[in-house]
């Protein structure tokens, strides 16, 4: 228990308080604290234990007033969890319209994949020949691709000049319609 008086320093004065009053330290105020001194020395008993049981409901008020501070607090934060709470069921349901809405259209793109019509069948056979004469030529094509041969086209036993030389019309057999020849090819002199 913690007595009654108590000796306090206020501004730098020195201060005693009894009971919730305070005494400064002038000739006054040190003899009414003497009095009140005297007074709580006289007391009967009784009235010690009423005193102290003053003290005791006090301190029950303190206790009180500190859970409900830390009650406030435990409310305030529980309403943010709440609200963190509703703030994420509201991205969820987001997120989950979001990716229903995404797989409903890739439904449809699959249905519209489905439905379409088939090239002609000579086209399929063309493309498919194509891709195999390419997984064919691959290997011929690697080496130049990455920089350690020479271009596949280039046949080693054609000149440099051959390779130059461009096939012109002229060399072409004649037409067997009888239309006119092809235009000659003009080379400009500088």
């Amino acid at each position: 228990m913690e007595p009654l008086l108590q000796k306090l320093w206020v501004l730098g004065q020195p201060m005693v308080a009894y009971r919730g009053i305070f005494f400064g330290a002038n000739s006054y105020s040190l003899a009414l604290y003497s009095s009140c001194l005297n007074y709580y020395l006289l007391l009967p008993s009784s009235h010690l234990i009423s005193l102290s049981s003053i003290h005791s409901s006090h301190e029950n008020l303190i206790c009180l007033g500190k859970r409900a501070v830390l009650l406030q607090q435990m409310e305030s934060r529980f309403e943010q969890q709440k609200s963190k709470r509703r703030q994420q069921v509201k991205l969820s349901q987001a997120a989950h319209e979001r990716n229903a809405q995404l797989l409903q259209d890739l439904q449809k793109m699959e249905n519209r994949l489905r439905t379409r019509k088939l090239p002609h069948p000579d086209i399929l056979s063309l493309e498919t020949r194509y891709w195999a004469s390419v997984e064919e030529k691959i290997p011929e094509w690697e080496r130049f691709l990455l920089g350690k041969g020479p271009h596949p086209s280039s046949d080693p036993s054609r000149t440099p000049k051959q390779r130059k030389q461009k096939t012109t019309p002229r060399d072409h057999a004649p037409t067997q319609d009888g239309a006119l020849p092809p235009h000659p090819i003009l080379k400009h002199v500088k």
